[in-house]
């Protein structure tokens, strides 16, 4: 049962992060107009809606990047909880709080939230062996699901590209 409990807890305040990440990135990245001098009544009312906005756009920005905080001191007791107990604990939170820093630098509408997110190389590296077909396969074959859809996993094939030590 704790086990359980644990699992839900790390997933549901990994989820949490993630999603306030990304909400208060986009909502950041909205524009509005820039304030304007007027002298009607109609522009006046809009210029007063327009400053109610930007008040909304703030107050939305401040409330994710809070729920985003809690989220991640929650995550932070979790993984001191999760030292005192057995060994797959420690993993399972340590593997959350990786996937969670991996997607908030995923693309968000085809823009970087963290910044940095190149495709991977089609040509193989140096150590590739390009008369070896199970090398240049194996390499492709990442190659291609990073560039299409798993982008969030570029991390992790980064590594398993890389030459042996």
């Amino acid at each position: 049962a704790v086990s359980r409990a644990f699992r839900t807890e790390v997933q549901a305040n990994a989820y949490l992060m993630t999603e306030c990440s990304k909400r208060r990135a986009a909502v950041l990245q909205a524009d509005l107009p820039k304030k304007k001098a007027s002298r009607s009544a109609a522009k006046e009312v809009a210029a007063q809606r327009l400053e109610v906005a930007r008040r909304y756009k703030g107050l939305l920005a401040s409330i994710y990047g809070l729920w985003h905080t809690r989220a991640k001191e929650k995550l932070d007791k979790l993984r001191r909880w999760s030292q005192r107990q057995p060994e797959w604990v420690l993993p399972y939170i340590e593997e959350a709080l990786w996937r969670v820093g991996a997607q908030e630098k995923a693309p968000l509408g085809g823009q970087e939230v963290g910044g940095g997110g190149a495709l991977l190389a089609v040509e193989p590296p140096a150590h590739v062996d390009r008369g070896d077909l199970d090398q240049r396969l194996a390499h492709s074959s990442v190659v291609a699901l990073v560039n299409s859809r798993a982008r969030e996993f570029a991390p992790y094939f980064s590594e398993l590209l890389k030459a042996p030590e």
